[in-house]
């Protein structure tokens, strides 16, 4: 009777471990310490340039890696390390385009458009700026006094947030009975 006790108590241990195994492993793979780099090469007509070699550097790496651009001109670096970058891009019968100043933070995937120009191999374009993140966008508005007075709104504060570009009414995932709480933003 006792064996019977103990194997049920250890059955009962690893299926608690095991439990709490698959409640800790989203939160564990959740956390990025990487980033990317991803982009399109195209000509200054806004054709794609096949089998450009892009190449990434930086201090943060090892050695350079580099990469092919495929039949549409798309390239991506993958676990990339937060650090300064600088990024190549050459193709035969085109100038060389070298981007530096590239900083890259965990989770970041920034993209990139490289417009090559037709030259000589011996030319290179340099572009020190930072290109601009197209992967975030920020929507602010401001709401005067003389809009609240004059616009039909409720007694709370979440009233006015409708007014909004861009805000939209979805429920809330909440079982709540409330009918005053169940549309949300």
């Amino acid at each position: 009777m006792k064996s019977r006790f103990a194997w049920k108590s250890v059955l009962f241990a690893c299926l608690m471990a095991f439990i709490f195994a698959l409640a800790v492993l989203p939160v564990v793979s959740a956390q990025e310490t990487t980033g990317g780099i991803k982009g399109y090469v195209k000509d200054k007509t806004g054709g794609t340039v096949a089998g450009a070699e892009v190449e990434i550097s930086g201090p943060a790496l090892l050695r350079p890696r580099k990469a092919e651009a495929d039949s549409a001109g798309y390239f991506y670096f993958q676990l990339l390390p937060p650090g300064d970058y600088v990024l190549t891009v050459t193709s035969k019968g085109f100038r060389t385009y070298k981007q530096t100043g590239i900083q890259l933070s965990a989770g970041k995937l920034p993209t990139y458009e490289i417009a090559l120009d037709i030259g000589a191999v011996t030319e290179t374009i340099e572009v020190s700026a930072q290109a601009a993140d197209i992967t975030t966008s920020n929507v602010a508005v401001a709401i005067t006094a003389q809009d609240i007075d004059t616009l039909p709104h409720g007694r709370s504060y979440q009233s006015v947030i409708g007014l909004a570009p861009g805000a939209r009414q979805e429920p809330l995932q909440s079982s709540r009975s409330d009918r005053l709480r169940q549309n949300g933003f």
